[in-house]
């Protein structure tokens, strides 16, 4: 089922969510002009760190990391990559199962 994941339009962020029954901790943060990046913990421990994010680009890429999904950014108003002062509004963060993934490519 695919999900918003809500964000503010601010540099630092870490908020907590609920994903297929495990808690997941997001943290974002800019890198001066290298823009954001993506950081995902599951119950204290990394899963991945350190993702550049870009529109319409998967931020996990990869099955083995023990995710039933993936997470993509979305420009609501054309398809530049997310910047901070748009996050939550313009630069939507969507969480996708891997079943809606597996369909959407078909």
């Amino acid at each position: 089922m695919t999900q918003v994941i809500p964000l503010g339009a601010f540099a630092s962020q870490r908020l907590s969510i609920a994903l297929q029954d495990q808690f997941y901790q997001i943290v974002f943060r800019t890198l001066g002009e290298k823009g954001l990046f993506f950081n995902l913990y599951r119950n204290g421990d990394p899963v991945i760190l350190n993702v550049a994010c870009y529109d319409r680009t998967w931020l996990l890429r990869s099955r083995y990391l023990g995710m039933n999904g993936d997470f993509l950014f979305i420009d609501m108003q054309g398809t530049q990559d997310p910047e901070i002062n748009g996050l939550g509004s313009r630069y939507i963060l969507t969480y996708f199962t891997l079943d809606e993934i597996t369909e959407k490519k078909c």
